[in-house]
């Protein structure tokens, strides 16, 4: 086998939910919650199995990866609560 029929071997790869959870270092809940939101590419098999693709879940890295620290959010940056110096800064503009 060549090392190039080998990398896409491993690419084809099919890993369990437990596998994942150990490469993302995700717990039980956030990792089924990611994947139930379609946020982390997975395929169903019956009964009731869910593998993650080894190659998309790489591609799912690298695309978090590129968006910097919101990327593991459950809120968007837009969406993230005020921190308390912008409540003040806000507060402040309001009483001038």
């Amino acid at each position: 086998m060549t090392t190039a029929t080998a990398t896409q071997d491993r690419g084809d790869e099919l890993l369990t939910v437990a596998e994942v959870r150990a490469i993302l270092r995700l717990g039980h809940t956030a990792t089924y919650e990611a994947i139930a939101r379609g946020r982390l590419p997975a395929i169903r098999l019956p009964p009731r199995s869910i593998r993650v693709r080894r190659r998309d879940l790489e591609a799912w890295i690298e695309e978090h990866r590129q968006r910097g620290p919101f990327a593991y959010s459950r809120r968007a940056p837009h969406e993230q609560s005020p921190t308390v110096s912008e409540q003040s800064a806000t507060k402040a503009a309001d009483q001038s």
